[in-house]
């Protein structure tokens, strides 16, 4: 029998011959000459009559670009990592959606864009601190706004409690596993600092030929976002650019055309999109956590609301305190009145969804029961996983803006685009966990809210 080897086991060689050029489409296909790309066959491009085979030294002269190996291995090594990444959050998920399907049947799935403009304002009776605030803060337009808050929690799902299905043993191994995910994901941000050592001049010797490849269609890219949760983002992305503009007339979203996934996927990246769609996602699964926690501390409908009506009363209240300190004794102007009125409104909203409260209440208290205890290390760990792919979208921006400026992108986005995703007004198509964010500017000092049940 053969004794293993480094070599087979790492599969080192498939890793150094993945490094090559791939054959070009017929020049009637791009429009392009087959001149622009290097024929690896071709012995006169790879040197005096000998031809180039994938894993060979990078052949020099002609079309070939010597620093178009660091643009095409740093690529590689982020999507080493982003399979790891994808390993660890998958197994997650896996072993949720197994263990909530035997307790209580499907994970239910979270849609955030049918949560938008629907809410009807709270009602006195089921509210009343929160009522109590219109009259206490009439000054400046304020009661209005609080006039026509939606009803705290008012954005749910029925979700069952976390306990009947989870163990603290398995969100233990969960929180490690998501925590692994951040690191492989932070191990690729340096990257960058490799990749600007090209310069404009450098990248633009091969770039002219790279149209329309881009990195927007990288799959696992595309996958992190979909296991994350941003299902409706990644719809929007693959949706081709007929569909969009036949959106944009019938009042869809959008004031101009993105770039399209779907026109960069190759029919086996289509494919593991499609497949991923139908999967449970982190948010799925954190929202339902959320929702549970809730169910399980307050079952009563009314014990529930009466902590959310207290919660958004003192959230009212800090609000309007907070805008008074800022004014430094000067008299408030029409614009300063103005800021108080949207912010009302904009924590009327935050309010709306019942996670963003829970998620909250969690960050102040600490937990008594040990599964809730190991929940709320699962829900930061969510957090950390959330940022990281944000922090990866920051650090690309200003490498692209360096090397290319405002000049459109290889697969048509660019700098404007790029800055959609990390600045969407809709949240919940920039973020994974828009409610963990959210909640963030709902957490109050937890001696202010004595009298409440401590999560």
């Amino acid at each position: 029998m053969k004794p293993l080897t480094y070599s087979d086991y790492i599969n080192d060689r498939s890793i150094v011959e993945a490094l090559r050029i791939p054959q070009p489409p017929p020049a009637a296909a791009d429009g392009r000459p087959e001149a622009d790309w290097p024929l690896w066959h071709d012995p006169a491009q790879a040197g005096p009559g000998v031809a180039w085979s994938p894993g060979d030294p990078w052949p020099r002269g002609g079309p070939w670009s010597h620093d178009e190996v660091l643009f095409i291995r740093v690529h590689q090594g982020f999507e080493v990592w982003f399979a790891q990444f994808l390993h660890e959050l998958d197994s997650v998920l896996t072993e949720s959606d197994e263990g909530f399907h035997a307790a209580h049947g499907d994970l239910p799935r979270v849609e955030l864009a049918e949560r938008r403009g629907d809410a009807r304002p709270h009602r006195a009776e089921l509210f009343p601190k929160l009522h109590e605030a219109i009259s206490h803060h009439a000054d400046g337009g304020v009661a209005d706004a609080i006039r026509f808050m939606p009803a705290p929690g008012h954005y749910a799902i029925n979700a069952p409690a976390p306990t009947s299905w989870l163990n603290a043993e398995s969100l233990e191994r969960w929180t490690f596993r998501l925590r692994r995910a951040a690191a492989a994901m932070q191990v690729t941000l340096p990257f960058f600092d490799v990749l600007a050592t090209l310069t404009p001049a450098q990248f633009l010797e091969f770039r002219g030929r790279l149209v329309p490849a881009s990195g927007f269609g990288s799959v696992q890219f595309r996958e992190m976002e979909l296991s994350l949760g941003m299902r409706e983002a990644v719809n929007e992305k693959m949706a081709t650019a007929a569909e969009q503009r036949a959106q944009a007339g019938a009042g869809g979203a959008g004031d101009a055309i993105r770039p399209s996934v779907h026109d960069q996927l190759t029919d086996w990246g289509r494919s593991r999109i499609q497949q991923r769609l139908k999967r449970p996602t982190l948010r799925d699964l954190v929202y339902a956590l959320l929702n549970g926690i809730a169910i399980e501390l307050w079952p009563d409908e009314a014990e529930r609301n009466g902590v959310f009506d207290r919660f958004a009363r003192r959230n009212v209240d800090a609000a309007v305190g907070d805008w008074h300190k800022a004014l430094q004794q000067r008299a408030p102007t029409h614009s300063d009145h103005f800021l108080l009125q949207e912010q009302i409104r904009e924590l009327g909203v935050l309010m709306s969804h019942r996670e963003t409260i829970v998620a909250a209440l969690l960050e102040m208290h600490t937990p008594g029961e040990p599964v809730l205890k190991q929940v709320k290390l699962f829900i930061d760990a969510c957090l950390g996983l959330d940022d990281m792919l944000l922090r990866w979208r920051h650090r690309h921006l200003p490498f692209v803006e360096a090397m290319i400026g405002v000049r459109p992108g290889t697969g048509g986005g660019g700098l404007k685009y790029l800055r959609s995703t990390v600045a969407e007004r809709r949240d919940h198509l920039a973020y994974g966990l828009p409610c963990l964010w959210q909640a963030r500017s709902l957490v109050q000092n937890p001696r202010s809210m004595e009298g409440e049940r401590r999560t």
